[in-house]
Parts: C-alpha cells; sequence; structure tokens
C-alpha cells in the first residue's frame, strides 16, 4: 500500500502541474487511455479474461462489481483531478483522502468488517476537519480565505466514491484477480471520458505528453499496488495507510508550488487524520466514551423480574 501512496503523490504533482495549461477531461483521458493499454497487455500476458472468473458461478456476480468497480474508480479520478487543478496541492489531497473514513463505514455497512460507532465519531471528526481546511465565510471571519466552494464538493464527492471502490475492491476479493480490478476502472472510465473532447481540448506540448504518459504510468502501477493491498488487509485498515500522500502533498507543495498551508488547514489535518484512525481502528476510542455510549439512558427504576442491563447488552 506504501508503494501505492508514493506513486498516486508523484501523479498527484504531475497533474498539478500539467494542469496549468491541459484541461482536466484530458488529464483524465491521458490517464485512462494508458492504463487502458497497460492493463489489457497485463492481462493479455496473464491470459487472464475479465468475462471469465476461475469459478463460472460467480460470472454475473464478478461483472457487476467489476462495472461499479469501474464507475466508481472513475469517478473519484474525475472528481480528483479537477480538485488538483483548482485547489492547493495539500488541501485536495487532504479532502479526497477522508475516503479511508468512508471506507470504513461503506465496509461496515456492507461488508460487516467491524466500524460500529467508531466508525460514525471517525466520520464526524474528519468532517470537522473538512470544514476546518474550507474555512466557509458563515463560520470564520473576513480574515479567513475560503477555497472555492465548487471545487470543495467535487473534492468531498470524490472522496465518497473513492471509499465505495475501496469497498467494492474488497467485496471482489477471491473471485476477480487484482489485475483485472485494475483494469476495470479504464474500461469503464476511458469509454466515459472520449465524448468531451468534442467541446474541449488542447493540444499539448511534447513536455506535455511526457508528463501524461508520466501520469498514465504511475497510475497504473500505484493502482496495481493498492488493490494488491486491499486484497490482503481488511479495507479500512489498507486504505487508512493512503493518508501518507496528504503528508507527502503538503511537502511538494511547498517545495513545488510555494504553497503556504494556514492555521486552520492544519487543525483540520490533525481532525481528519484523527478522525481517519478510528473510523478504521488504529487509534481505539478512549474508553470513557465508550462506558457513556454504553451506560444505559433510562434512570427510573426497571420493573420488578427485569434485567436492568438489557438495553445495554441488546446495544452491543
Amino acid at each position: 500500500m506504501a508503494e501505492g501512496v508514493l506513486g498516486f503523490s508523484a501523479m498527484s504533482v504531475l497533474v498539478k502541474l500539467v494542469g496549468s495549461h491541459i484541461p482536466a477531461n484530458e488529464i483524465v483521458i491521458a490517464r485512462t487511455g494508458v492504463t487502458f493499454v497497460l492493463s489489457s497487455l497485463v492481462l493479455w500476458r496473464a491470459g487472464l479474461d475479465p468475462r471469465r472468473p476461475a469459478d463460472a458461478t460467480q460470472r454475473s456476480r464478478n461483472l457487476w462489481f467489476l462495472g461499479l468497480r469501474g464507475l466508481a474508480g472513475f469517478l473519484a479520478l474525475q472528481c480528483f483531478v479537477y480538485s488538483l487543478v483548482h485547489l492547493p496541492l495539500g488541501e485536495a489531497t487532504l479532502i479526497q483522502y477522508t475516503s479511508p473514513v468512508f471506507t470504513a463505514v461503506f465496509a461496515a455497512l456492507w461488508l460487516g468488517e467491524g466500524g460500529g460507532r467508531a466508525a460514525w465519531v471517525g466520520t464526524a471528526l474528519s468532517l470537522l476537519g473538512v470544514v476546518a481546511v474550507a474555512q466557509p465565510a458563515f463560520l470564520f471571519d473576513e480574515a479567513a480565505a475560503p477555497i472555492a466552494p465548487f471545487a470543495l464538493w467535487v473534492s468531498i464527492a470524490g472522496a465518497i466514491c473513492a471509499g465505495l471502490a475501496y469497498v467494492t475492491i474488497r467485496r471482489l476479493r477471491g473471485s476477480a484477480d487484482p489485475r483485472v480490478v485494475v483494469w476495470s476502472v479504464p474500461a469503464v472510465g476511458l469509454p466515459l471520458a472520449l465524448p468531451s473532447l468534442f467541446w474541449h481540448r488542447v493540444m499539448p506540448t511534447p513536455i506535455e505528453w511526457l508528463m501524461l504518459l508520466g501520469i498514465g504510468v504511475l497510475t497504473q502501477f500505484a493502482q496495481l499496488r493498492m488493490t494488491q493491498a486491499l486484497h490482503l488487509e481488511p479495507a479500512g485498515r489498507a486504505s487508512a495507510v493512503t493518508y501518507l500522500q496528504v503528508l507527502l502533498s503538503v511537502g511538494w507543495g511547498i517545495w513545488l508550488f510555494g504553497e503556504q498551508p494556514s492555521f486552520f488547514t492544519l487543525i483540520g489535518a490533525v481532525l481528519v487524520l484523527g478522525g481517519t484512525l478510528i473510523a478504521t481502528g488504529a487509534l481505539p476510542l478512549p474508553a470513557r466514551w465508550v462506558t457513556f455510549w454504553e451506560a444505559p439512558v433510562a434512570i427510573d427504576p426497571p420493573a420488578s423480574g427485569s434485567d436492568p442491563h438489557a438495553d445495554a447488552d441488546h446495544d452491543r
């Protein structure tokens, strides 16, 4: 997973650089086009057919989940590229990488992988962190510099789609090869992205062509490593490692783009990091909080013959 994070971090820097001239839709097309070619070659060499899983009884189920994974991954990509172009690198990555929180929530609701109160507490803390980064005018004074509202919502939508994509990968564990799962994103995304060239396109320079190629190659490497990790670890725990990219992106932003994170951005980063660690189980809830939630709410004495702790046991 850490190797995948490094690959995505380097890819984000290239997107930020090339995005100053090339529109986001072309970056997405270049990325999905390169990854589609590379993924198809990998499948061909390995003799893998996405339409024919090892277990024939899983065929229709696999195709449905591969389609869902491809669509969710493509939407997450589209949103992330847009936010990288229109937001500071650190803030865009921080908001996008609240995805482990949504992964933990989806995994708890869909896969039954733990979660519970920790997932909801982590979600609340992470959303507070996003608010601190966004700095909406109705909560902050005029001295604050709120980020673009539309780009903010696009970035949040991308994080939700990424969380869904991670859980779908986990759902395909054991029934689809990781290389097939990686192939599903460009296979679904490229046909959806190509029509945008009819109304918005810019011819890249030779250097920009090289950067677009690098974006696709780095994406292929990072997605393969990340997919392999999600097949081996619980979804919430594995995707939590992706938070390392936030630290890398803040460093890239300061070093390469002269971006200086504000005080509220740092506070938001702490909240998002804490929420992510709690939601994914890496940081347990304080015992005092658990005791408070699990205590019986009723203050009247129980009726004769009843168990005063029945409701609390039921909640467990």
